[in-house]
């Protein structure tokens, strides 16, 4: 039982360790080009992508990407799906 919660413990710190260069690595990416054109979500199209809802009257605006959140869902599933495929191995 010890050893299995070790052997966790380093699984949670190597997953950690990655997101944190990964996030360096976009962090100097971003620096160097500039950063992201203007937009919403930096302007690649996510958060204004077909079937989502933008209200806009007056001095209100809501603004909810529900079809980006269900993208983003998607890819992080297959994403976290392929790194436990290959933690098991």
């Amino acid at each position: 039982m010890r050893t299995d919660l070790i052997g966790l413990g380093r699984v949670l710190l190597g997953i950690g360790a990655t997101l944190v260069i990964l996030g360096l690595v976009l962090v100097v990416a971003g620096k160097r080009s500039g950063g992201p054109p203007s937009g919403p979500a930096g302007g690649w199209g996510f958060g204004r992508l077909p079937g989502d809802i933008h209200v806009g009257r007056g001095n209100y605006t809501f603004h909810f990407p529900i079809v980006t959140c269900i993208l983003l869902s998607i890819l992080l599933t297959i994403i976290f799906a392929v790194i436990a495929r290959f933690l098991r191995r």
